[in-house]
């Protein structure tokens, strides 16, 4: 016997779990299906909130970081060693991946800032 999906969320609560007392429609006597879910929205406001500031700063950075290392990459060549860093970073934003993305970036600042313990005269990527 198959139950419609209105008899069968009938027998449930939102959390997945039988409501004693609720008979299903059409029950055969025979145990309900286990493990049946409602689908729900899950609001969690602290994850918003922290894939939102993510995507912001990683959004602000990688064209930030990428017109930096165009811009000085002729005079540095050193700064080459760069690309593939935002290029990944930028990928990594494309899927979605801030947290991933933004680790990224930050190798990129590691890295200008050991460029510029070598290369004084190397511009700030902040300015």
């Amino acid at each position: 016997m198959v139950l419609s999906p209105s008899e069968l969320a009938a027998g449930y609560a939102f959390d997945g779990q039988s409501v004693p007392g609720v008979p299903f429609a059409g029950y055969s006597g025979q145990v309900p299906l286990q493990g049946v879910l409602v689908p729900q929205v899950v609001f969690d406001p602290e994850t918003q909130a922290q894939t939102a500031f993510l995507q912001a700063t990683t959004a602000c950075l990688i064209p930030k970081l990428s017109n930096y290392v165009g811009r000085n990459v002729t005079q540095f060549p050193q700064l080459s060693q760069c690309a593939l860093l935002i290029t990944r970073a930028a990928e990594l934003y494309g899927q979605r991946d801030f947290a991933r993305a933004l680790a990224q970036v930050y190798q990129v600042y590691r890295l200008v800032a050991l460029l510029r313990g070598q290369q004084p005269t190397l511009a700030d990527p902040n300015l």
